[in-house]
């Protein structure tokens, strides 16, 4: 049963990240004309929200691999996953890297400031939001795995972050106006051992 949710999940924030990659893309449609030659700043962004698209899916895939490897030698899990995650870190910061040296992203500020986007906004916390429902669903697979595993320590840290950074974006210019969309807030996680 709680797999099933894992998977409603991961389903979930792939829908989510598709869901703001297409809000991107629209604004980036709508500026077009009023980009300078090479660079795009919202091309830019719809780029890196596919690089981080690979690196969900990248961790994805190393819960799969940790899940086999722990049915047959349950110590062996969470070293699989570990080394896994950190390869996955690894190839995103790179692809990063790669990708600021681009025309579409060279010469830009890292992450521009208008003085309101709604859909900017909507698409930072969709992102925010999706990132906090993968890392809740990792905390409740390896407590499938390991009952012994503090689940609960793992969701907490989890949710703290998503607050901390939903609370900075609301705070950012972008959001002045408001999300283009109402994106509604995840509530207080309930204990691992209740799911």
């Amino acid at each position: 049963m709680a797999t099933r949710s894992i998977i409603n999940n991961a389903r979930t924030v792939g829908r989510v990240i598709i869901t703001a990659a297409a809000i991107v893309g629209n604004a980036s449609l709508m500026v077009r004309a009023d980009v300078g030659a090479g660079t795009d700043p919202m091309r830019c962004e719809a780029l890196k929200l596919r690089c981080d698209s690979r690196y969900h899916m990248c961790l994805s895939r190393c819960d799969k691999v940790a899940d086999r490897r722990a049915l047959r030698a349950p110590e062996d899990g969470e070293r699989v996953r570990s080394q896994c995650s950190n390869a996955c870190d690894l190839r995103h910061y790179r692809k990063l890297l790669r990708l600021e040296e681009r025309p579409v992203c060279r010469g830009r500020d890292p992450k521009p400031q208008p003085a309101s986007n709604p859909q900017a906004c909507a698409a930072e916390l969709l992102w925010i939001k999706a990132n906090y429902m993968q890392c809740k669903g990792r905390c409740h697979v390896r407590f499938d795995q390991r009952p012994a595993f503090d689940c609960d320590d793992c969701v907490s840290r989890c949710y703290d972050e998503y607050r901390a950074d939903t609370e900075s974006t609301n705070t950012e210019p972008i959001c002045g106006d408001g999300p283009a969309e109402a994106v509604p807030d995840e509530a207080e996680p309930a204990e691992c051992a209740s799911n």
